[in-house]
């Protein structure tokens, strides 16, 4: 059985360096075979608002090599549809603060922008 956290590492397909210091681009690209579309929704699958915001966890964990927990999600704004197949780019820009590691991420499909998360992390 997979987990969605496997799903997420399994469909990670790249990430690079931003253009400025701190910034970095993720790409994502979601079998359409994997269970999660199967219930989201039966007729018009498409991937859930929690993965859009898991993506940005898990591309800072990866850049990172620390084990981040998500303690706060500031933002999670959809604004358009992602669907199985889709190749989704995020843009990730991070800053520490005090206690935490904040994550500002814009989510697009070709030009298309399809969500905005700003998440807070806490090392574990």
């Amino acid at each position: 059985m997979m987990t969605m956290w496997s799903d997420l590492q399994d469909s990670l397909v790249a990430i690079d360096p931003g253009i400025e210091p701190g910034t970095w681009e993720a790409k994502f690209c979601f079998d359409p075979s994997l269970s999660l579309f199967k219930g989201h929704f039966p007729d018009n699958p498409l991937l859930p608002g929690v993965m859009q915001v898991e993506m940005a966890h898990l591309a800072m964990v990866r850049i990172t090599g620390s084990n981040y927990q998500i303690i706060g999600v500031k933002k999670a704004k959809f604004t358009g549809q992602v669907f199985p197949g889709d190749q989704i780019t995020v843009h990730l820009a991070a800053k520490d603060r005090e206690d935490y590691l904040q994550v500002r991420a814009q989510l697009s499909v070709g030009e298309k922008k399809v969500g905005s998360v700003i998440l807070d992390l806490e090392a574990s």
